[in-house]
């Protein structure tokens, strides 16, 4: 993603969320730059947040659970990989 110009930084998201788009995977951020700890697939957004569909997960929000859920994500933290241009 990074290589083709397609990985983007959760804040510049955060100002203009058009530019996502359904679809993108959202990245979790880890301790370190290009760690990432956890995946979803964005399926809407809005100003605050956006609502995500992920796996390995349970309705407190581990990464390491044990169901698919919908789950409701504010913007900080996140980076987004965008699956189409």
């Amino acid at each position: 993603a990074r290589a083709a110009g397609r990985l983007l930084d959760g804040s510049s998201v955060t100002s203009n969320p058009s530019r996502l788009g359904e679809g993108a995977m959202f990245l979790i951020r880890g301790k370190s730059p290009g760690d990432w700890t956890h995946t979803g697939i964005v399926i809407s957004y809005d100003e605050k947040g956006f609502d995500s569909i992920e796996g390995n997960t349970n309705r407190d929000g581990s990464r390491e659970g044990t169901e698919v859920r919908l789950r409701r994500r504010r913007w900080t933290g996140v980076d987004f990989a965008l699956l189409d241009s």
